[in-house]
């Protein structure tokens, strides 16, 4: 009875680890066009783009996620609102790879 009970909290405990890492992968972004392409592995979003973030948003024209790769690729009157250091970064296009939260690419002019 003991190894069973054992069993089950460590199947939960298990469980609850895989959960949030899937939950964490999620990406939060809102546009006014939003497109699902090839069986919603890539999402295209044109059109007052914002892209949520931990103490930042991303504000686009365009953003193309690569959900399977968990890439952002976007363009077109970038701005990088990031709250927690006031800073603002403008580009014309930007990668962002979600899976180690860092921005790997843009052109940039900081204020």
């Amino acid at each position: 009875m003991k190894n069973r009970i054992k069993k089950l909290i460590f199947i939960l405990i298990i469980n609850f680890f895989v959960i949030s890492n899937v939950l964490s992968e999620e990406i939060k972004f809102e546009a006014n066009t939003i497109e699902l392409v090839d069986k919603d592995k890539r999402i295209i979003a044109k059109k007052n783009v914002k892209i949520y973030n931990e103490g930042e948003t991303i504000y686009a024209d365009e953003m193309d996620y690569d959900k399977s790769k968990q890439i952002i690729n976007a363009k077109g009157n970038i701005i990088i609102d990031n709250l927690n250091e006031n800073i603002k970064i403008y580009s014309e296009e930007l990668t962002y790879l979600k899976n180690i939260e860092k921005i790997k690419k843009f052109n940039r002019n900081c204020i």
